[in-house]
């Protein structure tokens, strides 16, 4: 799947929509191992917002972000991950200059791992954050690539007869 965006004012979270119109596929086959890292030193550090379950912004350290514990001495507490092996750099809107796609992986408590896909744009001071799309939970995602002015992402997720933890649908 891959989307073409040619211009800067598609940016944002349309962009991310048309990039992401994410198919069902029950093709089997293998998917490609998760690419390498390149780009997770950039946004190991950087601020997001816009993620389902935390209305404020959450800067990461090292690629983590920790709340405090809901109750006092609490073992339960909001968190953030960067995906650092599901990162891609890629010019998406041929200005010349390169975004950056990364998954994020959220909790808030209880079972459910969420995971984003957020863009970053490179700016003078590093990336900056400028769109969030929700791509479910508990979902597994296998790589994500940006090409040819499109993003690539394969993932498993729970098809209409799986039991949440145990996805089998292949979506690309």
């Amino acid at each position: 799947m891959q989307a073409r965006v040619s211009s800067r004012p598609a940016l944002g979270v349309a962009l991310i929509g048309l990039a992401l119109a994410i198919a069902a596929c029950d093709r089997p086959g293998t998917p490609p191992a998760p690419q390498a890292a390149a780009n997770a030193p950039d946004v190991e550090n950087a601020s997001f917002r816009g993620l389902e379950g935390f209305p404020d912004p959450v800067r990461l350290e090292d690629g983590a972000w920790e709340g405090e514990p809901y109750v006092d001495g609490g073992s339960t507490f909001p968190a953030v991950y960067l995906s650092k092996h599901l990162t891609a750099r890629g010019d998406l809107d041929d200005d010349g200059r390169d975004e950056i796609a990364a998954v994020l992986a959220t909790t808030t408590g209880g079972t459910a791992t969420r995971f984003h896909l957020v863009l970053l744009q490179e700016t003078d001071s590093g990336p900056e954050h400028f769109a969030t799309r929700f791509l479910g939970d508990r979902i597994r995602i296998r790589s994500l690539d940006i090409r040819d002015g499109g993003i690539d992402m394969i993932s498993i997720e729970a098809g209409e007869d799986d039991p949440l933890c145990c996805p089998t649908r292949r979506v690309a």
